[in-house]
């Protein structure tokens, strides 16, 4: 009797760990090249390096990024190693603006991205408004340094004539 209970309690210990045992030691680290800026229509490269257990290098032929919009559909773009051991690069052309959440994915990885902005098709002749106020704000501070700058050596000025004059 006492044979059959340690026969189970083992069963059981096995079944239990098993499962658990085969995911050990499983965990990824990704960081990307350079935070990417994704329009609608427009192709980005997004590099980016897996390290397995942060530390040795992740060379795979299955991953992809998968980005996910707010509908559940699933756009998918094939990764190639690139460069070093471990560095990959995805060429990503989102059809639509919008919100999504992204990820790498592969057989044996699995690394979530958090949401990513995907901005509509850049508008022409919209970008100089930039530059226009930038030098502007630019002419402005320049001009009150200026003024803030005569304003001391007026007043440095005045002291001065007015510590000779008593003297």
């Amino acid at each position: 009797m006492k044979k059959l209970i340690a026969a189970i309690g083992v069963f059981v210990v096995a079944l239990v760990a098993g499962p658990a045992l085969s995911d050990a030691g499983g965990w990824v680290v990704v960081s990307l090249d350079a935070a990417p800026v994704f329009r609608a229509g427009e192709p980005v490269d997004v590099g980016f390096t897996v390290l397995r257990h942060g530390v040795t290098p992740e060379t795979s032929d299955d991953l992809a990024i998968v980005l996910t919009d707010s509908t559940g559909a699933e756009h998918r773009f094939a990764a190639e190693p690139q460069g070093a051991v471990g560095h990959h690069v995805a060429a990503i052309d989102v059809p639509a603006a919008g919100g999504y959440t992204w990820r790498i994915s592969g057989e044996r990885v699995e690394f979530d991205l958090g949401s990513a902005a995907v901005l509509g098709p850049e508008t022409p002749g919209v970008t100089w408004t930039w530059d226009v106020a930038q030098w502007g704000a630019l002419a402005v501070a320049v001009a009150m340094g200026g003024f803030a700058g005569r304003v001391t050596l007026t007043s440095r000025r005045n002291r001065m004539t007015s510590a000779a004059a008593g003297a």
